[in-house]
């Protein structure tokens, strides 16, 4: 039987418990989407994504039977989309950047679809841990980059008398190529 000290040496050899709350995500941004010159922007976003998904693996199966009894085998995979929450802003740059992407992807007035290089970038979400108590620093220890991302859902803004000490959060949902 397991001890409490078998755990927290499991703990320890796997250099201690995964923080959620520490994390950086890195947006690459089409051209033209960033306003020029801009190169805050991108760093202010690590700053106001206030939550991250990781992509899942989803392995698609179907029902195999030779003999008697069926099993599961595998035939594919699926993406879900990744999803982000950003903190706004008083001059609402979240949500201006994801409009500007949204426009890259389909022209609102003539209806017209934009081609995928013309829209997509990556985007790295890394998983960080503390770092050496001296640096000051953390250290990346997982991540993904999602190759030719996209935003697919940039959400409503809800404005309500009630809310009167509650910040500004804009939802974004991306679909990407790969992972």
């Amino acid at each position: 039987m397991a001890s409490i000290n078998d755990f927290k040496s499991a703990i320890s050899l796997g250099g201690g418990l995964a923080m959620q709350n520490r994390y950086r995500v890195q947006f690459g941004f089409p051209a033209g989407i960033v306003p020029a010159g801009d190169a805050d922007a991108g760093r202010q976003f690590n700053f106001l994504c206030e939550s991250a998904t990781i992509p899942a693996i989803i392995i698609s199966t179907f029902e195999y039977q030779a003999q008697k009894q069926a099993y599961k085998v595998a035939n594919g995979y699926a993406q879900d989309e990744v999803s982000f929450t950003m903190l706004l802003t008083n001059d609402y740059l979240a949500k201006t950047v994801f409009d500007s992407w949204a426009s890259a992807i389909v022209d609102f007035n003539s209806y017209r679809m934009n081609y995928r290089k013309d829209y997509a970038a990556n985007v790295e979400i890394i998983q960080m841990a503390i770092g050496p108590k001296d640096s000051g620093e953390d250290t990346p220890v997982y991540g993904v980059t999602l190759f030719n991302a996209f935003p697919t859902n940039v959400s409503a803004i809800t404005l309500e008398n009630t809310a009167e000490n509650s910040v500004q959060r804009l939802s974004v949902s991306m679909a990407y190529e790969r992972f």
